[in-house]
């Protein structure tokens, strides 16, 4: 008779040994069919210390070799266990095997030909090119040649010189006052990377609207000479409003790369970052307030970017928002059933946040770590269970922390690891929170 073939899912799992007080003592990596199974008590170190579960993710032995022996081989120990390195922990959750790479480029290029869009983007290819060398010629751009590619830079301070208008495209966000620190700390501290651009023709050819950063429209001159920027609107909104003299000494701009198939696919930039992602999955739990009151001056720019179908625009926009949302005004038509829903439990957390932490000014609820960590987790009690449920067990742990934990994290500060290396107070605050659901979980 024939062996079975085993139809189960194989995950690869990173988990932490941790010492009595919760701290990270080593990493570990395994691959198992069932991993909560295995390692919930399963496993223990050479210590006698408990292993618990931080991360898993669907793959097989061939995933579990590379990063044992290839990705984080400069951390290993001795057989699965690594030092608990920060990076590790930010990179498992993407990491792919260098063959998958390469299955990647294969369904792209099999795409654009089953859709039809190909010819669409040889097009887009072909303008873009010209325009890039138009404007290089006319703004003192440089090429910096790659392997394989080149990339192309422009001086924007000499384009506004020039008198070319710098334009937005028009699903972007409004910019408050939060979001123009970014913008303020370039010309003070010339914290900055090169912004990205495309011409307006190469907007057009891609489908993609603009406008002034004021709203008002384009002309057909602006249209000819404009710059439409793509990346770094934060910078140049908060820029546009102050006297040319202040702004910082260099402003370098970039068109974006060919990809991987040679092709400016301009629509394609725009389209990965909004692409399969959810407002609610993006939005900080902590930020959406239904509190009647309003209106807001994003408001409009919400729902433009909802109907234009730009969905991470949108959980951008509501993730930014530092002062109360009016619900109605929000989710105030049948189409956002399905966010209502999610404000809903997204409130009831907050509350329970609020009891627990309080809104003083250490920021604990409003960190962005903790607001993705309970995110996530949230995500996976739904997965098992449904939203009600989720919420319940996500409260219930809340309110299950510690005296000594709350006053751990509201008065967390950096520190440095004995390897040297930097941890933000969020990172610490990261850690006593994970630890404590870790707890919570596995009591």
């Amino acid at each position: 008779m024939s062996k079975k073939t085993s139809t189960k899912k194989s995950y690869v799992y990173l988990a932490a040994e941790v010492d009595k007080k919760g701290n990270h003592i080593h990493y570990k990596i395994g691959c198992s069919t069932q991993v909560e199974k295995r390692v919930n008590g399963k496993i223990t170190s050479d210590n006698g210390n408990d292993i618990i579960l931080l991360k898993k993710k669907e793959g097989d032995r061939e995933l579990e070799r590379y990063l044992i022996y290839t990705r984080y081989k400069k951390y290993r120990i001795h057989g699965e266990w690594f030092l608990p390195d920060k990076f590790i922990f930010a990179d498992f959750d993407s990491v792919i095997k260098p063959d998958d790479a390469k299955v990647l480029i294969e369904n792209y290029e099999n795409a654009l030909d089953e859709s039809g869009r190909r010819q669409k983007v040889e097009k887009i290819t072909k303008i873009s090119k010209r325009e890039i060398k138009k404007v290089m010629k006319n703004c003192g751009g440089y090429t910096l040649k790659l392997e394989g590619g080149a990339r192309h830079f422009i001086d924007i301070k000499k384009a506004v010189k020039n008198n070319v208008p710098l334009l937005t495209p028009s699903y972007n966000r409004v910019h408050g006052p939060d979001q123009q620190r970014t913008g303020k700390s370039i010309s003070l501290y010339g914290s900055q990377g090169p912004l990205m651009v495309i011409t307006p023709i190469m907007a057009d050819a891609a489908g993609i609207e603009y406008r002034h950063f004021d709203g008002t429209k384009c002309s057909a001159s602006d249209k000819k000479t404009g710059l439409v920027i793509v990346d770094g609107n934060g910078r140049v909104d908060y820029l546009l409003k102050v006297p040319f003299e202040y702004w910082p000494k260099t402003l370098i701009a970039s068109f974006p790369v060919e990809d991987c198939l040679g092709y400016y696919d301009i629509a394609k930039i725009i389209q990965e970052v909004n692409v399969n992602t959810k407002p609610w999955h993006t939005a900080d739990y902590n930020l959406m307030r239904a509190i009647e009151r309003g209106p807001h001056p994003m408001f409009d720019s919400i729902q433009e970017a909802r109907a234009k179908g730009y969905p991470y625009s949108t959980a951008c926009i509501i993730y930014t928002l530092r002062d109360n949302i009016k619900k109605s005004t929000i989710l105030g038509t049948k189409d956002n059933d399905e966010l209502a829903e999610n404000y809903k439990y997204a409130l009831i957390v907050h509350e329970e946040m609020v009891k627990k932490f309080g809104e003083g000014k250490d920021g604990v609820i409003k960190s962005i770590k903790i607001s993705k960590l309970i995110r996530d987790q949230w995500n996976k009690f739904v997965a098992s269970s449904d939203a009600d449920t989720a919420t319940k067990r996500i409260c219930e742990f809340i309110r299950s922390i510690s005296k000594d934990v709350v006053e751990r994290m509201r008065e967390a500060t950096p520190t440095t690891t004995k390897e040297g290396l930097r941890v933000t107070r969020d990172e610490v605050r990261e850690k006593e929170f994970s630890v404590a659901f870790d707890m919570f979980i596995h009591k």
